[in-house]
């Protein structure tokens, strides 16, 4: 993968764990954007301003070189996936939210922040991960029940009346997903992904397959290799870019994955972790004990994640088991061991 790059301010103060979550940006990487009005106002209150936002987001792609594989434009928000193949991500987005968030103002006679805080953008993986991103975006207007799933082919402002239509913006591009569910670029093809969208829209399992829940949180979207292939590319940057890294929530909870489906392996626990199993299952204790130790893991997340009940369950459980000696076992020590390794390493 080409050469990576975070950008990581902090907020307020110089502490660590107030630093907002990194821009990583590299050529070729693809992205979910999305933002919403402050105090959730209207972003787009008439159809010329959706129009001048669309020419904005035409506009950024000419100055940065973002190519745009799906948008819509909602009430009082948008969503757009991106592909920049150039480090542009910051620079495009400023330029978009800045120009529109001008000539929005202009037009009313007012001044004040538009956007919410800072734009949203969430890595996410080519290949099937993208694809779904595209499907949660063009099915979003029906989702927040702005139009039906109907007249998604009629609504002007998602890409997936612009992608059927003869005249398709030249900004936009369907070479990183359509073929992914299966279609083409023939014209035909676009009836047949309409339907393939309707059997979505109206199957809460299929949404669920495809992650929709999650589509709009986090920082990455992606499989656990394509998590662990960004994780290692950012520990590989200087400390002094990658200082905060490693306090952010979401990073750490990476981490802590990736720890606990080690110890899990090593102890032979090979099969996905059983609701059912016994809170006090004796992987459970080495694995809780060694987390609860070597990393900043909360109870709460370990109670999750091993499914032993509450977080005082947890710390009841790991304080027995060091009180009983099981620390002190040759089966722990082997644990720590490995664990030490590639906490160190990660």
């Amino acid at each position: 993968m080409a050469q990576l790059s975070i950008d990581s301010p902090l907020l307020k103060g110089d502490n660590p764990l107030m630093a907002r979550l990194p821009r990583i940006q590299f050529p070729g990487a693809l992205y979910h954007i999305f933002n919403q009005g402050n105090y959730q106002q209207d972003l787009f209150p008439t159809a010329a301003d959706a129009s001048s936002f669309v020419s904005c987001l035409e506009a950024t792609c000419k100055k940065t070189g973002w190519i745009v594989h799906a948008y819509g434009l909602l009430k009082n928000h948008y969503h757009l996936a991106i592909e920049t193949p150039t480090e542009s991500l910051m620079e495009g987005a400023h330029w978009l939210q800045g120009t529109y968030a001008n000539r929005l103002n202009r037009s009313r006679g007012q001044k004040g922040h538009l956007f919410q805080g800072r734009y949203k953008a969430i890595l996410v993986e080519p290949g099937q991960y993208f694809s779904n991103l595209i499907s949660y975006i063009h099915l979003k207007p029906v989702a927040t029940n702005l139009i039906s799933i109907d007249q998604l082919p009629q609504f002007r402002w998602s890409s997936f009346r612009s992608f059927s239509s003869p005249d398709r913006p030249n900004f936009l591009s369907f070479s990183k997903w359509l073929q992914t569910p299966g279609f083409t670029e023939n014209p035909r093809d676009w009836q047949t992904y309409f339907s393939y969208l309707k059997s979505i829209a109206v199957d809460e399992k299929k949404q669920k397959e495809r992650a929709f829940s999650s589509m709009s949180s986090g920082w990455i979207h992606g499989s656990s290799n394509f998590k662990k292939l960004m994780m290692e590319k950012m520990q590989s940057l200087p400390s002094s870019r990658n200082q905060n890294i490693r306090n952010l929530r979401e990073f750490s909870e990476l981490r802590w994955s990736h720890l606990l489906k080690n110890g899990r392996s090593h102890l032979k626990q090979t099969i996905p972790i059983n609701p059912s199993e016994r809170k006090s299952a004796l992987w459970k204790l080495m694995v809780a004990t060694w987390m609860h130790q070597q990393t900043n893991a909360p109870n709460q997340w370990l109670a999750e994640n091993l499914h032993m009940g509450t977080p005082g369950t947890v710390s009841a459980y790991v304080g027995l088991f060091v009180r009983s000696g099981g620390t002190k076992t040759e089966l722990f020590r082997n644990l720590s061991q490995k664990l030490n390794k590639l906490n160190i390493e990660t």
